[in-house]
C-alpha cells in the first residue's frame, strides 16, 4: 500500500526483475531524492544509537511489530465503519474479529 502511493505521487518506480518476474526492483524518482533528502529524520540520533546496538533478531521483531501497526493504521483494508482501534481493541481482549 505505501509503495503504492508513492508510485502514484511520482516518488518511487517499480521495474520486474528480468532474471525472477516474482522480483520488484523499487528506486526513487529525482523527486522522491529531493523530498527524502529535504525530510527531517524520523528518529532521533539517540533511538538510532540505541537500535543500531540491538541483534539482528530484536531489530526484526521490532520492524515486524511496526509494520503491524502500520497495517492497523491503514484504514482502506477494513469494513466501512469499523476502526483500527475498535478491532485492536477487540484482540486485546480476546474478543473474536
Amino acid at each position: 500500500t505505501i509503495l503504492d502511493k508513492l508510485e502514484s505521487r511520482g516518488l518511487v518506480t517499480r521495474q520486474r526483475s528480468d532474471a525472477d518476474r516474482r522480483i520488484v526492483h523499487t528506486a526513487l524518482t529525482t523527486d522522491g531524492a529531493r523530498i527524502l533528502a529535504a525530510a527531517p529524520p524520523v528518529f532521533n540520533e539517540a533511538f538510532s544509537r540505541g537500535f543500531s546496538a540491538l541483534s539482528p533478531a530484536e531489530q526484526r521483531h521490532i520492524v515486524e511489530a511496526f509494520g503491524a501497526v502500520a497495517d492497523l493504521l491503514d484504514p482502506s483494508q477494513f469494513e466501512p465503519g469499523v476502526l483500527p482501534a475498535d478491532i485492536a481493541a477487540g484482540e486485546l481482549m480476546g474478543e473474536d474479529g
